[in-house]
């Protein structure tokens, strides 16, 4: 297994060997000799010789992908020439330290963590063969039991779904402030830690939100509609959308309807990786406009252009203040 062990560390097995792989590394007396054959392969290296995609493979994956999921992770959606790219990044986590191959250590789950980094959305494919489309600073985790007993997510950013339909085990989607449960289907979650409101959009199928503190307060989803739920007011309002237009960010494309200023901001530094700060003035007021292939500053003069604001600059980041003259 040498040969594919080395294949593997250097980004170039196929998808068929990196299946062997982990297979064979299901079989716990077999991951001290990945470990040595891996130590060996380090030890050879030359730095100036490493190529871009071995290197991006050490500092983001060193030699923990082999989880059922990774051998399914199949890319970064390239998008406009402005973007800054970023791998997705995995990392398995076990609750006390350390990493491991084997379904249960000390009768703890093992648990797969995909991230998307600013200015980045990345694909997936899970276990069941659903696919995942993870926004700019979104993370999204599970465990290895994922796909048999249970398919449970937890996503703490934008993201959306292609749900397989299986009436036995139903796909859950949790964040801090709501809870979504579907069969099969097609939808968008927005719920990032940090944001004051959480949204579903349903593109097709059903979906079943609940908000997260109160479980018993199930909201139910025909396509074409979109639930948003405000953390402060403990409300959700419910409206008939266009559900394609909230999944466009998967091209390239932001659209905002009616959208509070506050959210705006933080898509925008979510996107293109810079820094806002935003006048708390200014937090509730809606702003309606699409962004496509604009760089920040063609997006920053049409938001002075259809909104009453200042944008200035200071420092690493830009600031956004009521319109004084």
């Amino acid at each position: 297994m040498t040969e594919l062990i080395r294949k593997y560390l250097e980004n170039i097995a196929t998808e068929e060997e990196r299946r062997e792989l982990l297979e064979w590394l299901r079989d716990g007396k077999h991951y001290a000799e990945f470990c040595k054959v891996k130590k060996s392969w380090k030890n050879n290296l030359k730095n100036e010789n490493i190529n871009p995609v071995t290197e991006k493979g050490l500092v983001n994956f060193q030699s923990f992908m082999l989880n059922d999921t990774v051998a399914q992770t199949n890319k970064i959606i390239k998008l406009k020439s402005f973007y800054k790219y970023a791998a997705v990044v995995l990392l398995f986590i076990i609750s006390g330290g350390g990493f491991y191959f084997s379904k249960y250590i000390n009768n703890e789950p093992l648990y797969t963590k995909i991230a998307a980094d600013r200015g980045s959305v990345a694909t997936v494919t899970l276990p069941d063969s659903s696919k995942v489309w993870l926004n700019s600073g979104s993370t999204l985790e599970y465990s290895n039991g994922f796909g048999n007993s249970q398919r449970l997510l937890k996503l703490n950013g934008q993201a959306y779904f292609e749900v397989v339909k299986n009436k036995k085990v139903p796909f859950i989607v949790r964040s801090r402030d709501i809870n979504v449960k579907v069969l099969g289907t097609r939808f968008t979650v927005d719920a990032y830690d940090n944001a004051v409101q959480a949204s579903v959009v349903l593109e097709e199928g059903s979906v079943e939100m609940t908000p997260s503190r109160h479980p018993k307060q199930k909201m139910f989803l025909k396509p074409g509609e979109k639930i948003v739920y405000d953390s402060e007011t403990e409300k959700a309002k419910r409206t008939n959308v266009r559900a394609e237009r909230y999944s466009s960010w998967r091209n390239g494309i932001l659209n905002f309807y009616n959208t509070p200023m506050r959210d705006v901001v933080r898509k925008l530094s979510n996107r293109y990786n810079f820094e806002f700060g935003l006048d708390q003035a200014l937090e509730d007021m809606e702003v309606t406009f699409t962004v496509n292939q604009e760089d920040l500053p063609s997006v920053l003069d049409l938001l002075t252009t259809i909104t009453p604001v200042n944008i200035v600059s200071k420092g690493d980041s830009i600031l956004i203040k009521p319109y004084t003259k």
